[in-house]
């Protein structure tokens, strides 16, 4: 189909203007509701193949028009006429297929009209159904080809249109009579066609009209510009599908004589346009279609309009219609000229551009710059469709995806896959994959063109899936289960646990408060019928609920409440009054639920607590009574109580400890268990454990066995000399044995160390770094060791144990040193060596040779030296000479 528009730079467009001596009058709303058929903007309803009418509708406007342009009508033809001029404002054709849209860019001369009916009548004409086939019957046409209709844009909202047929027709205003009078109340545009051309020139020399409260300046509107056939191209129609190329090929020749060029197969199922190397017979080549078929079907063959339209391609998506208009009516930037109009794809980078002259196609510049972006531009022929058309038969345009917005549905479609499954396994004839993603559905076409009739269902593959999505998803029931506020909390989990075992999916919409149960109908009655018992159940708990009370008690002392804990109180009332709800905080016993068994409830305790017997423990020092009050005491008795099977517990009435139980023997019992369970022990400590007491370090042991023992005491006596230690006796073995190891290696001893004197200077200068050595090895028992050099000893520090590991390292050391002695018996050698000259010469001697030299006799070990007339030479060196001069005391 084509859109035919007048380009007007001094008056609007017409699609109602003719040189026919006679246009059939719009019939009005009422009459066009009963003959079945509107003048609606938009849209056109398809007729089938074949069909032929020699009448037209008002055409949609085929996308966003311009300031500059209005379309009005669009303009459908039969194929046998396709080079005639078309009619306007007929009443519309019966449907017909996409095949029709070989007729797009035909001429648009004066169109053909049917006879005239008798003046004034009103009624459109018999529509006349022609075979595609027929010879067309000869249009009486007029010789007058001056326009009779007059347009006018008004603003706010149109008239009537007897309004504005009574003004044109009033002499007054330079009218007469009217033929017909077209409103479009979306445009505000309004044309007035008259019988006599003389009166619509009339009309427009006064220009400016003012009907009622609109002013309004009117123009005469001009036909369009015809436009001739392509002289070596057929349009064929009703090609059959899967038809060999090489056969389609031998077939046209035959029928039109000539031998073919190019085959373009179009984008409508069984529309081949054909070029030829000369001019084919038309009248001829269409009686051989309707005599000789091809697979046992005729074709059908019209003749193709010289286009008037190019598709535009790789626009920036931001430029305005109005710029492409403008830019291809520019000469010297495009070599176009006046532009019909602009028709915009969805995708908006792609247009429909339709001159008012179809030579200018040949005069467009090959290359085209807008927007800084490089233009793809070629001829465009309605009848192939968008695509252009394609030599290859098994391409075809890809169906777009097919989307279903159901949120409910396409949720219970994702959780179960079976249903999703069942779906997909309908839509895998069709080569259709489902998609889900959040509330909706997507439908993709798998189609290639290596699927058999790839065409033919790429053609209704939407409709088809639309269909099968449609009654699968129909077959889903949906049922919503109201559900009341104050049953909600009660039924939430349980409703949901449900759903999922029915195999249905249960949905909650918090605004209602409600269930949705979505899936088969069998899936749902049963979701449905135990959802709505659990319902039933709840409601029956709240109704008995009502009747339902609470009573406190709160006046029993703490240790009655706690021996009806130990007696498994509460959960003998559950068992025997399952109704009954009895919970004990403190000392508060609360009753909750039917009346008759609250105070059945309350009986039973009372008769229990009348049992009661009380013990006290004799002899606890105040310690123990500390650690008997402490909770983790009380609770480790309490559970030694369970162990023995004994119903009773303790309480520290201070300073006593009472054990309270529900039987005389009971509570003998308990008290022996409770005077065992706790225990003291003494530790006994040295004087030079005695400041340990008081240190930093002690202080954060008991702290940390305290944290770790509640309801441990820890007690120094008061001459500092012992330790008391009180605790339940599961721990008190443990934490007494702890603190002794802790006393034994943080109590630090003072101790002197000495040498014989010879030795004792061996060892400080000598042996000095192997002390040091010793001394370190013995950190980790906190040993410290200085000299004392005035008094020749050593003085050490550290615990116990490092003490006794550094006198055995010094033991050691000692008799690793080898000592050489001589006796001297002269006292003149004595008195020699004993001078300041000699004592001299003797420190020389030890520095030279790592040695120390003594004159009098010395105890070997670690012990206090005794003064002895003897020289003692000590050296670690196996070989060592001295000289000593003696000089005899005669």
């Amino acid at each position: 189909m084509s859109m035919i528009g007048q380009r007007n730079t001094h008056s609007y467009l017409s699609l109602a203007e003719s040189n026919a001596t006679y246009l059939e009058p719009v019939p009005s709303a009422q009459e066009r509701q009963q003959r079945g058929f509107t003048y609606t903007a938009g849209h056109i309803p398809p007729r089938s193949s074949g069909e032929s009418t020699g009448t037209a509708q008002r055409a949609p406007t085929g996308g966003p028009a311009t300031t500059r342009h209005k379309q009005f009508a669009q303009l459908p033809c039969d194929g046998s006429a396709c080079s005639q001029p078309p009619q306007y404002f007929a009443p519309p054709v019966p449907p017909r297929t996409s095949a029709a849209c070989a007729n797009a860019g035909r001429p648009t001369g004066p169109p053909p009209l049917p006879p005239k009916p008798p003046p004034g009548n009103g009624r459109p004409p018999e529509e006349i159904q022609h075979d595609v086939f027929a010879t067309r019957q000869t249009p009486v046409r007029v010789q007058n080809t001056e326009p009779r209709t007059v347009a006018f844009e008004v603003s706010g909202q149109p008239h009537q249109q007897f309004v504005y047929k009574l003004y044109f027709e009033n002499r007054d205003n330079a009218g007469g009579h009217v033929d017909y009078v077209m409103v479009d109340e979306d445009k505000g545009v309004i044309q007035i066609t008259f019988v006599n051309a003389e009166v619509a020139k009339a009309v427009c020399e006064i220009r400016r009209h003012k009907i009622g409260d609109q002013e309004v300046d009117v123009k005469l509107c001009y036909p369009p510009k015809p436009r001739p056939n392509y002289q070596k191209k057929l349009l064929f129609q009703n090609v059959p599908e899967g038809v060999d190329r090489d056969l389609l090929q031998l077939f046209l020749e035959s029928v039109t004589g000539c031998e073919s060029e190019e085959i373009i197969f179009g984008d409508d199922e069984g529309v081949v346009l054909a070029t030829f190397d000369s001019e084919p017979d038309f009248d001829k080549v269409r009686d051989k279609c309707k005599q000789k078929k091809l697979k046992e079907t005729c074709l059908a063959v019209i003749k193709v309009p010289v286009t008037n339209c190019i598709l535009v391609e790789n626009l920036a998506t931001e430029t305005p219609d109005c710029t492409i208009e403008l830019f291809f009516e520019n000469t010297k930037r495009s070599g176009g000229g006046p532009v019909q109009k602009v028709q915009r794809f969805p995708q908006r980078s792609t247009c429909l551009v339709f001159f008012e002259d179809y030579q200018v196609l040949d005069s467009l510049s090959s290359e085209l710059v807008l927007g800084k972006k490089q233009l793809k531009v070629r001829p465009y022929l309605e009848c192939l469709g968008s695509s252009g058309g394609t030599e290859d038969p098994s391409v075809f345009t890809i169906p777009e995806n097919v989307v279903v917005k159901d949120k409910i549905k396409s949720t219970f479609l994702t959780k179960f896959a079976s249903p999703f499954e069942e779906l997909q396994q309908l839509l895998q004839p069709l080569h259709a994959q489902i998609g889900i993603s959040e509330d909706t559905m997507t439908v993709e076409c798998k189609l290639t063109p290596s699927v058999p009739k790839a065409r033919s269902l790429a053609k209704t593959w939407a409709a088809d899936v639309q269909q099968i999505t449609a009654d699968f998803l129909g077959r889903l029931q949906v049922k919503r289960i109201e559900v009341m506020q104050h049953v909600w909390p009660l039924i939430d989990q349980t409703v949901n646990q449900t759903v999922k075992q029915t195999g249905a999916g249960a949905l909650v919409e918090p605004t209602q408060n409600g269930f949705i149960v979505v899936g088969l109908q069998k899936d749902v009655d049963t979701a449905s019928h135990k959802i709505e018992g659990i319902i039933k159940v709840a409601e029956e708990d709240i109704e008995r609920q009502k009747l339902v009370v609470e009573e406190i008690i709160d006046t029993l002392k703490r240790h009655k409440t706690r021996l009806l804990s130990a007696s498994l109180y509460c959960d003998k009332m559950r068992k025997k009054y399952p109704d009954l709800q009895v919970d004990i905080d403190d000392n508060r016993v609360r009753f909750r639920g039917m009346i008759q068994d609250v105070k059945n409830g309350q009986v039973a305790m009372y008769e229990l607590l009348q049992n009661e017997e009380k013990v006290l423990i004799p002899g606890l020092s105040p310690a123990a009574v500390q650690v008997f009050g402490n909770k983790r005491t009380k609770d480790y008795i309490l559970s030694t109580f369970r162990k023995h099977d004994i119903t009773a517990v303790m309480e520290v009435e201070r300073p006593e400890v009472c054990v309270y139980a529900l039987s005389k023997t009971e509570a003998s019992h308990a008290e022996r268990i409770a005077r065992g369970s706790v225990l003291t022990t003494v530790i006994h400590l040295s004087p030079e454990s005695s400041d340990l007491l008081y240190s930093q370090s002690m202080h954060q042991m008991l702290s940390q066995l305290i944290k770790g023992n509640p309801g441990l005491d820890v007690t120094p006596a008061d001459d500092q000399r012992k330790v008391f230690i009180t605790a339940t006796d599961d721990v008190i073995k443990s934490i007494t044995s702890e603190i002794k190891d802790f006393i034994k290696n943080n109590t630090f001893y003072r101790q002197e160390v000495l040498f014989s004197p010879t030795r004792h200077r061996f060892i400080s200068s000598v042996w000095n770094k192997r002390l040091t050595e010793i001394v370190d090895e013995l950190k980790n028992e906190q040993v410290a060791m200085e000299a004392d050099y005035e008094n020749n000893r050593f003085l050490a520090s550290g615990t116990e144990t490092g003490l006794k590991l550094l006198t055995e390292k010094l033991e050691a050391l000692e008799e690793d040193i080898i000592v050489h002695e001589e006796t001297i018996d002269s006292e003149d050698r004595l008195k020699f060596l004993n001078s300041d000259k000699r004592e001299k010469d003797f420190k020389e001697l030890e520095k030279a040779h790592n040695c120390a030299v003594g004159l009098e006799w010395e105890t070997p070990g670690v012990q206090v030296s005794s003064v002895n007339c003897c020289l003692q030479f000590i050296s670690f060196n196996l070989f060592l000479f001295l000289c000593v001069w003696f000089v005899s005391s005669d």
